[in-house]
Formats: structure tokens, C-alpha cells, sequence
């Protein structure tokens, strides 16, 4: 488990099962994002990591929602 910063939001992250999954915490509010394992093989295939999803989704706030997951289905939505 890894835990950072990004901004005002506190970010821990985990592999669990083929997926990835970081639960976003500001103030008393816990978002979670889980990105599946396709995901997660086209991140790795075009060099970019599952935190940069992460922070993507943090920096636009209208994308986090209580639990979001991530998949090759909606991964553009959430690359620059």
C-alpha cells in the first residue's frame, strides 16, 4: 500500500487482484477508483501509469464520483 498527496486530496493506492485501486480521501469524504486489468495492460502497453488515471480524475472533480471504475471501455475519458 502507498500513500501521497495530490493537492488538498490524501491518495492510497493498492494491487488487488489483477486491479488497481486507490481510495481518495478529502476531509470526511472517501472516493474510490478501481482500475481493471485491461486497463491497467493498455496503461502499461503505452508507457503511462495507473496513478497518472488518478490523478486526472482528481484534478477534475466533476469525474470522481463515489466509486469509479476504470476500464479499457471508458480509459480515454480519463487520459489527457
Amino acid at each position: 500500500m502507498n500513500k501521497h498527496f495530490y493537492g488538498k486530496y490524501e491518495i492510497t493506492e493498492a494491487q488487488d487482484e489483477g486491479q488497481y485501486v486507490a481510495t481518495i480521501k478529502l476531509h470526511q469524504s472517501i472516493k474510490k477508483v478501481v482500475v481493471k486489468s485491461d486497463a491497467l495492460t493498455t496503461l502499461a502497453q503505452a508507457g503511462v501509469t495507473p496513478q497518472t488515471v488518478i490523478h486526472n480524475i482528481v484534478k477534475t472533480p466533476t469525474l470522481l464520483k463515489d466509486k469509479v471504475i476504470v476500464s479499457n471501455h471508458n480509459l480515454a475519458g480519463y487520459l489527457d
